[in-house]
């Protein structure tokens, strides 16, 4: 123990993960104290330091980051669970800021886990009712947003410009607000709605990936609709149809 935290000077993943420790506590401080002004304050300016520092890749994963700050205002007091939301929010902070700052080697796997865990937090919240009734043009948007960000930071292709990354995430932001909506309607519990909305998404926004990298390919298409279908129905199977 004494070995790791003598190397938290040169180490900085060990860094990273101890000011992610440190921001948790102080996101469970500021939610405790109702976001009143102070603990607010500090909590925001924490934060922006945080991201902003060093300033390396700022404008890359800048919605992501928002969308940190979004969530932890909007995930609902859980009672003796409430510390799940800022051990969760730093989760994942840690791995966006571990890829923004060069801190991985694997930046695309660890970009994609933090990007996934991104999701299923928004996807919990929003079917839960938590960020109120459901909007189909501030979904798209925020859909739009960080798919963007998404494909943006894991383009492969020199040749794939910024007008097809904009009409390829829009295109999938569309397709995610569609499908948001229709799976709102289903008789099922908010949590089988989040795995499912959460699985459809990831395996379409897979799909944009290999087709803005041009790597889509009809082996890919049908894999991806054949796991669209597998999950759809482990969903169904597991869940309790009750109406809403």
């Amino acid at each position: 123990m004494a070995a790791k935290l003598k190397s938290l000077p040169t180490n900085p993943a060990l860094r990273l993960a101890f000011s992610a420790l440190a921001w948790a506590l102080l996101t469970w401080w500021a939610r405790s104290s109702g976001f009143s002004f102070w603990p607010l304050l500090v909590f925001l300016g924490v934060s922006g330091w945080l991201y902003f520092h060093p300033p390396l890749f700022v404008e890359r994963f800048i919605y992501s980051f928002l969308a940190i700050i979004f969530l932890v205002f909007f995930t609902p007091d859980l009672g003796t669970w409430s510390w799940l939301a800022p051990v969760f929010g730093g989760l994942i902070l840690f791995l966006f800021l571990g890829v923004k700052n060069l801190h991985f080697l694997n930046r695309h796997a660890f970009h994609l886990l933090a990007h996934s865990l991104l999701i299923v937090w928004f996807s919990l919240l929003l079917f839960h009712g938590s960020l109120g009734s459901f909007s189909l043009l501030w979904f798209f948007l925020w859909m739009w947003f960080i798919s963007r960000e998404y494909l943006v930071s894991r383009n492969r292709n020199d040749e794939a410009s910024t007008p097809l990354i904009n009409a390829t995430a829009a295109v999938g932001a569309f397709v995610a607000a569609e499908l948001g909506w229709a799976i709102s309607l289903l008789p099922i519990g908010f949590i089988e709605e989040a795995a499912l909305f959460s699985a459809l998404f990831f395996l379409a926004e897979d799909v944009m990936y290999y087709a803005i990298n041009d790597a889509l390919d009809k082996r890919t298409a049908i894999r991806n609709s054949l796991l669209a279908v597998v999950m759809s129905t482990m969903v169904f199977l597991v869940s309790s149809w009750t109406p809403h």
